[in-house]
């Protein structure tokens, strides 16, 4: 489906008088619900270290520190390998005064995330090698003859998030609509949930394509 179809199949589930934006910023919440099971994982090496300076925005693509799988940094201008990176681990500033090779979520004087580095770097264009799980692609005004960038099979459960979305809301929320199109999605996410277990019980498996090994 594209976005026009899903904001047509969602007036059609639950009648409504939205606004087609709002639709929009549903379907978008519902993508971000869905980005675990189908965002990609990519690598990024665009952001360069800067000599005493902690703190970094995130590379296009990237939202926030909960999204970052593995951040690395050369320990040169040109890495020639992956011997030639650090890994720096998580911390939540919260719990305490960093400790080791540490990253955390900032925010600058805007309120925009952005990430932050301990020990602060002492040399400038070392690259900061994050890999990271991408989100799915926005849907906008100007973007719905484009489709949702996942297996089409699932398209549907955007539309029941957006119902859902638009039953919970409003001066009189309809509860027992809004419980019946959740459970829909939440009924999607569990079926998501055991295929990608399934694949990664599967692929040790898989691998053992040598009939000697299962002697």
């Amino acid at each position: 489906m594209t976005f026009q179809q899903i904001l047509q199949r969602v007036a059609e589930l639950y009648p409504h008088g939205e606004q087609a934006s709002t639709i929009i910023n549903h379907i978008n919440s519902g993508q971000d619900e869905l980005s675990p099971y189908f965002g990609k994982v990519v690598m990024d090496s665009s952001v360069l270290t800067v000599a005493d300076q902690e703190t970094y925005s995130f590379p296009s693509g990237l939202n926030d520190c909960s999204e970052i799988k593995l951040l690395e940094i050369g320990t040169s201008d040109t890495p020639t390998d992956s011997f030639d990176y650090v890994q720096y681990r998580f911390h939540e500033l919260e719990k305490g005064r960093p400790n080791g090779n540490v990253f955390y979520q900032m925010y600058d004087s805007s309120g925009n995330k952005t990430f932050g580095i301990y020990p602060v770097p002492e040399t400038a264009n070392y690259p900061i090698r994050i890999t990271y799980l991408k989100q799915l692609t926005y849907a906008t005004i100007s973007t719905l003859t484009s489709s949702p960038d996942f297996d089409s099979r699932y398209h549907d459960l955007l539309v029941y998030y957006a119902c859902y979305m638009i039953c919970s809301s409003g001066a009189s929320p309809d509860g027992v609509q809004a419980d019946a199109f959740y459970q829909k999605f939440k009924d999607g996410l569990n079926e998501l949930w055991k295929l990608k277990s399934n694949k990664l019980i599967d692929a040790p498996v898989k691998r053992r394509d040598n009939a000697t090994w299962y002697r």
